[in-house]
């Protein structure tokens, strides 16, 4: 999609609202707001398959017995449900079984999935998902903590919301010491 389509229809936008598109303070509105939605749904469409790579084989089985643990990584998004914003952080634990990913590829796959229209649920499945295929991990753990402005906005009593949400996949299912190791380092908002 090109800037001049959606500004044309934010100009729409503005007009139904019964404002005034023509006005010097906002005549830049419209292709602000296309050039923010182009940014902010950047990752619609995109294939998170290769994100990941390239990967580091594991030579030494001594991998396998450990957490790896990358927290905080930063992220914004737009509720699919009323395009407002939300954002957060994730934390993401592994237990290596083949392959390591350099740190800096899951903070690439949260941009991308954060992306685009999301709900904080489908963030982690698609993340679980990305991560699974590509690493194929003994153990898998991702926490999301976001603060949503649908809740705080169209709900005025709840302005203090905090939304969070954990998956736990393989060996951490059942693992309870690595369990509250990875709750013990997971983020905060407040």
């Amino acid at each position: 999609m090109k800037y001049s389509n959606l500004e044309t229809e934010v100009i729409k936008i503005i007009n139904l609202l019964g404002l005034d598109s023509s006005l010097k303070s906002s005549s830049e509105t419209a292709i602000r707001v296309a050039k923010m939605y182009m940014k902010v749904f950047s990752g619609v469409g995109v294939d998170t398959k290769t994100i990941l790579q390239p990967l580091m084989k594991v030579s030494d089985e001594k991998f396998e017995k450990q957490l790896i643990i990358i927290n905080s990584i930063p992220f914004f998004s737009m509720c699919e449900h009323h395009f407002l914003p939300f954002w957060g952080y994730v934390d993401i634990c592994y237990i290596p079984k083949n392959w390591l990913v350099g740190f800096s590829k899951f903070t690439q796959l949260v941009n991308i999935i954060s992306r685009k229209p999301q709900m904080l649920e489908k963030i982690c499945e698609e993340l679980s998902l990305a991560i699974t295929e590509s690493v194929e991990p003994i153990g898998l753990g991702i926490h999301i903590i976001s603060k949503e402005l649908c809740t705080s906005m169209l709900n005025f009593e709840e302005t203090r919301q905090i939304v969070s949400t954990i998956k736990y996949q393989g060996e951490l299912e059942n693992n309870i010491s690595f369990q509250k190791l990875f709750i013990s380092k997971i983020s905060t908002l407040t």
